[in-house]
């Protein structure tokens, strides 16, 4: 069943990724470096790869905190299903993956290490 329209699950996700931008929400890893959570009063969000790869279909789950009993989130938005929110769950899980994990600041640390060398 779809909770959400079209238009409120553009808008999730826009919301999402304005507020990842502006560092205003952090993400942490769920059980594996795929899977990414973050709370936001009584909901999380939580972004993957689906097939656990770094590539389409994206999921984008929305779950009530407050109704522990549900043990189901309250929306799925699926790239698989919705191929039109793709781009923008794609730019939003990897935003959110470089950011939880550290990979930008580990990628200026590895070039970092060649500043020891006269020829870089």
């Amino acid at each position: 069943m779809q909770v959400f329209t079209e238009e409120q699950k553009a808008d999730l996700i826009r919301r999402l990724a304005m507020l990842e931008r502006r560092g205003q929400i952090q993400w942490a890893p769920v059980d594996d470096n795929f899977e990414f959570r973050t709370q936001i009063g009584r909901f999380a969000y939580q972004i993957s790869s689906r097939d656990k790869d770094d590539f389409a279909p994206y999921e984008l789950a929305v779950i009530d905190t407050h109704t522990p009993s549900l043990r189901v989130p309250v929306e799925v938005i699926d790239t698989s299903e919705y191929a039109n929110y793709n781009e923008h769950l794609q730019a939003l899980y990897k935003t959110v993956k470089r950011r939880a994990l550290g990979l930008t600041r580990i990628v200026d640390d590895v070039f970092r290490e060649f500043d020891q060398f006269d020829d870089f």
